[in-house]
């Protein structure tokens, strides 16, 4: 028995990358502009970071092939 798993198509997934690439150099441009002290800008930065590598982390652990 073999199961069918639908794939996105090959636009949605160029659009994904644009909207992240694009969200991440509007965050940076935004953070860069900000009258705010550096540690602070370090703690969001880092913060974003996590939260980003959480959820694909998160995501990955529940994959099963």
């Amino acid at each position: 028995m073999s199961q069918y798993i639908n794939k996105p198509t090959p636009a949605f997934i160029a659009a994904s990358w644009c909207a992240l690439i694009l969200g991440a150099v509007v965050f940076c441009i935004g953070l860069f502009n900000a009258n705010m002290m550096l540690n602070e800008k370090a703690f969001i930065s880092f913060y974003c970071f996590m939260d980003y590598f959480h959820r694909f982390h998160y995501k990955k652990s529940f994959v099963t092939v």
